[in-house]
């Protein structure tokens, strides 16, 4: 048990080592993830996503979140308030009603729940504006997130959703350097928490500032790490959300890829029945893009009927732009002209005032492809000075130089503080190395010496064993001679005494006198060796012993023998002996009603087992102890015949069982 104990000492010590080590590596990662808090059954259901376009959806959430306020149950009312906000954000299903809930939760109750729980209602209010195109109402919402400190790993991840927001926002108006930068900071929080789908946002943000920048071979790297990232997260709606912005790049560099990569991620997003409604609209309507452009109208019409009644559904402003867009290519295609023109007309004001240079630079190629349609060379010409202005709003040389400039120098600075946490991190792991090879020696020298001791204790103990056995064994022969003795001189040599004083009478009388002398010499001749067991065999002995038994103690003995002969005679031997000598204990000590004796042959194994039903006896004790001849000869007879031996006693009764192998 010593060496147990240090071995746990050992592993302590191991675990103080390591645990040092995490703690000068947490400059690395900041936050992990914590196991998911078990939401009740509403909140549960609520927080599927399929069960977003069932039709009672929005009236069980708001049944549920109403009565949770009334009881002044605010976490609980917060919670299903998030889960919807965000699955409505997800799928950019925008409305009017649900706001004011987020704006009443956040004139009220906000106070009642912790600060860094409270950064989901901006995030709303913010995809909110950022739908209707208003930018800066969008921005103004995401910096109040950043303002709450991150503390644990939800909220880092909050504070990098909002980072990345921003960047997304700064680049839609042209800010490519803010964009620049907040999408740094949000790289920062994600690489704290190892968060892969935040990551993944990032470089989709990166990507549109390349394009932006006309930097199409940066823009295409960046898409194909966000997809890396989506993928390693097992993010399935986000992997076809940077598909779809890989075929938007690949259109806006005219690359023959882009139709191909449009069939491929169209079927496969129908073939796994994706979900999420604002994504089901951006592949579509890119493939009813590339069915215009291949001149296949009367498809593509069908498509966009196909999408309509969501389209409809969703009161998405966004959603609506990308439809729009889809059917004015139909209807310049189809030499129809843009039915909707005046819509686009009122936007136009719009859009500059909200700095919405996206959907400028749509607006006006739609305007360009109409005249050019309508050989009006003269418009074609205005919309492309217009889209050009546009495309310099949302980044001009000087931008793009300052976005090299900003990446170069983030770059270095990651690199340097990389080089420098290396060096530290070597120098504290030699020392660490250094205290956990002295510790390593120490165990080791300690568990050899406690061995040693141990072991040198075990062999006294076992020549001390030994000792008390072979003394043992002596008194018990020297017994046995006097048993033999006692019985020769009280039994046979009285016998014949009366038998030659009585040598006179009756035959009969004679005849009954020698009958008690053979029975007698028969009986020493039994305990020394059993009569005929070289012929008879060890099964008949064994039934012979336990009738011997049995008649002489008046104690119930049953047998249960199927044995085929398998064991060598000396074996078989050493099995009777153990039989007589366990059954004499069990006569002797147990206080037992009845003992049975059983010799199977199970599977590969020939199993012996004398069981009692007596008053047991403590093993451990009994064998340490100065009695225990009898148990250590039984022992070393089911060691002798190959077998094992093992002993179990309780105050139920006990059990000796020898296992022996019959290839013994």
């Amino acid at each position: 048990m010593h060496i147990n104990k240090y071995k746990v000492v050992a592993v302590l010590l191991l675990l103080v080592v390591f645990e040092s080590c995490k703690n000068e590596n947490k400059n690395q990662v900041f936050y992990s993830k914590s196991p998911n808090e078990k939401l009740d059954n509403t909140c549960e259901w609520l927080s599927k996503k399929e069960h977003f376009f069932e039709k009672n959806y929005l009236s069980t959430f708001y049944n549920y979140y109403n009565t949770t306020i009334k009881e002044g149950k605010y976490t609980a009312a917060a919670e299903s308030l998030e889960i919807v906000s965000k699955i409505k954000i997800d799928n950019l299903s925008f409305d009017d009603t649900f706001l004011k809930t987020i704006n009443s939760f956040l004139l009220l109750y906000k106070d009642k729940i912790p600060e860094t729980k409270t950064t989901f209602l901006y995030s709303y209010i913010a995809n909110y504006y950022s739908d209707k195109g208003d930018s800066k109402k969008a921005i103004l919402n995401f910096k109040k997130i950043t303002k709450i400190q991150a503390i644990d790993y939800y909220s880092c991840n909050n504070l990098g959703d909002a980072y990345y927001s921003l960047g997304y926002c700064y680049s839609s108006i042209g800010e490519q350097e803010l964009a620049l930068q907040n999408n740094y900071k949000a790289l920062d929080c994600f690489e704290k928490t190892r968060y892969n789908s935040g990551k993944g946002y990032v470089y989709s943000n990166f990507t549109n500032i390349y394009v932006f920048t006309k930097n199409y071979y940066e823009a295409e790297k960046n898409i194909d790490k966000a997809i890396k990232c989506f993928k390693e997260a097992n993010d399935n709606n986000n992997v076809f959300m940077c598909l779809y912005n890989k075929i938007a790049l690949l259109d806006e560099k005219k690359d023959k890829r882009f139709s191909i990569l449009v069939d491929s991620v169209y079927n496969a997003a129908k073939k796994i029945k994706i979900l999420n409604t604002g994504l089901k609209i951006d592949l579509t309507t890119c493939y009813i893009q590339k069915l215009v452009d291949e001149g296949n109208l009367s498809l593509a019409k069908d498509k966009l009927d196909e999408i309509k009644p969501i389209v409809d559904s969703l009161k998405s402003e966004s959603s609506f732009v990308v439809y729009s867009t889809s059917l004015s290519h139909y209807e310049i295609k189809a030499n129809k002209g843009i039915s909707d023109i005046l819509t686009y007309k009122k936007a136009i004001p719009i859009f500059k005032e909200y700095e919405d240079y996206q959907n400028l630079k749509i607006i006006y190629s739609l305007f360009k492809a109409d005249a050019l349609s309508k050989n009006d060379y003269k418009k074609a010409l205005y919309f492309t000075e217009e889209k050009q202005k546009t495309e310099e709003s949302l980044a001009n040389e000087l931008t793009k130089v300052k976005v090299i400039e900003m990446e170069t120098k983030y770059k270095t600075k990651q690199k340097e503080q990389e080089l420098t946490l290396k060096k530290l991190q070597i120098e504290k792991n030699k020392k660490l190395i250094s205290i956990l090879i002295t510790l390593l020696v120490l165990i080791v020298l300690s568990i050899i010496v406690i061995a040693f001791f141990r072991n040198k204790k075990k062999l006294k103990q076992e020549k001390t064993l030994k000792t008390m056995f072979t003394k043992q064994l002596l008194e018990n022969t020297e017994d046995e001679r006097k048993r033999i003795a006692n019985d020769l001189h009280d039994g046979i040599s009285h016998e014949l005494l009366n038998l030659k004083t009585s040598s006179k009478k009756d035959i009969s009388d004679l005849n009954s006198k020698i009958d008690i002398i053979i029975n007698e010499i028969r009986q020493i001749s039994r305990n020394l060796h059993p009569a005929m067991f070289d012929r008879v065999g060890l099964e008949f002995s064994i039934k012979q012993l336990v009738e011997y038994l049995e008649s002489k103690n008046q104690f119930m003995i049953t047998t249960d023998i199927k044995y085929t002969k398998k064991l060598t005679p000396e074996n078989e031997l050493q099995l009777y002996r153990i039989i007589q000598e366990s059954l004499s204990n069990v006569i002797k000590y147990a206080d037992a009603h009845s003992a049975r004796v059983s010799l199977k042959e199970v599977e590969i194994f020939l199993i012996l087992e004398i069981k009692d039903n007596g008053k047991g006896f403590n093993v451990d004790e009994k064998l340490k102890g100065k009695t225990a001849f009898g148990l250590h000869s039984i022992i070393e007879r089911g060691a002798i015949t190959g077998g094992k031996t093992s002993i179990f006693s309780d105050n139920l009764g006990t059990t000796i069982t020898v296992k022996i192998p019959l290839t013994v």
